[in-house]
């Protein structure tokens, strides 16, 4: 998959992330005004940097737009169970994406980014 120009990305599913506040998996995503955006679907993972470079976000307004992403260093910020955005420009519009045809992130990944982090 490439993503403004970026062809290391790869995908996790959200159900494979756990966080302090949680499982990741469908956690709901609201906007600055408390407007409810969606659920976090999965990750995308820049293998090369090793580390997370998106949140993919499953729209809760279909069909205008199927997925979102944010950017993870964006301004997000945790709130009893609920990723809250501190600005709808964080917000990237993700039509066209599948995460079908986006390649998993699998155990040879989690490696090469075990060992880059450690090297770094």
């Amino acid at each position: 998959m490439e993503i403004d120009g970026d062809t290391s990305l790869c995908f996790l599913d959200a159900s494979r992330v756990q966080t302090p506040g949680g499982a990741l998996a469908r956690m709901n995503v609201c906007g600055p005004e408390g407007e409810n955006v969606g659920c976090v679907d999965g990750v995308l993972i820049d293998c090369a940097l090793g580390r997370v470079r998106y949140l993919l976000v499953g729209s809760a307004q279909q069909p205008r737009h199927d997925h979102y992403l944010v950017p993870a260093d964006g301004a997000v910020r945790v709130e009893g169970g609920t990723l809250r955005l501190e600005s709808r420009t964080a917000l990237l519009p993700g039509e066209g994406i599948d995460i079908h045809s986006v390649r998993p992130f699998n155990d040879d990944d989690l490696l090469s980014v075990l060992f880059a982090s450690r090297a770094a």
